[in-house]
This record gives C-alpha cells, sequence and structure tokens, in this order.
C-alpha cells in the first residue's frame, strides 16, 4: 500500500497538470472519471467505484487518443469504451 500511495504521489509531483491543471468532468454513476489539461499536456483519471467489473464509455473527444499509462508505464489506445475491474484505476498521459 506504501509504495502505490509513493507512486501517486510521484505523479502528483512530477505531473504539473496534475497539480495546476484544468479539470473536465467526464463521471457517470459508475467510474468518476476526469482530465487535467495544462498547456499542451493532457492526464486523464478513471476510477471504478462499484464492486463490478463497468463498461465506460469513453467521451468522443477522447476516443482513439494514444496514451501512457502513468502507473504501469504501458501505452493504452483510447476506444469508445473501456472495460475497468473492480475498484480499477487509472492515469493517462495523453501522447
Amino acid at each position: 500500500m506504501l509504495a502505490e500511495y509513493q507512486s501517486l504521489m510521484n505523479i502528483y509531483t512530477t505531473e504539473n497538470a496534475a497539480r495546476k491543471g484544468i479539470t473536465t468532468d467526464f463521471s457517470t454513476s459508475d467510474v468518476v472519471c476526469f482530465g487535467k489539461t495544462k498547456d499542451t499536456v493532457q492526464l486523464l483519471v478513471m476510477v471504478n467505484i462499484r464492486n463490478g467489473t463497468k463498461e465506460f464509455s469513453v467521451p468522443a473527444e477522447l476516443q482513439q487518443k494514444s496514451c501512457k499509462n502513468l502507473l504501469t508505464q504501458g501505452s493504452v489506445t483510447l476506444n469508445s469504451t473501456q472495460s475497468l475491474e473492480t475498484y480499477e484505476y487509472l492515469i493517462l498521459k495523453a501522447n
């Protein structure tokens, strides 16, 4: 748990958009989703707040964006829907 907290705090301290970006809300009743934009940097946070897998309809302006998962350093391309496991969360940075 400490390592996960340290990872989240590292993202917060190294990504200027996380601290000073303009917030745009895309949330639904099952998934909290918001973007943070500062200059040309765009972050996207998705959190499944339900006890079960949920499908999130990705807003049209975010679809087909190539992103870096800041938690795993892997690559993600946003399609029309994003599946999130129980309580799963993603922090993505648009490329």
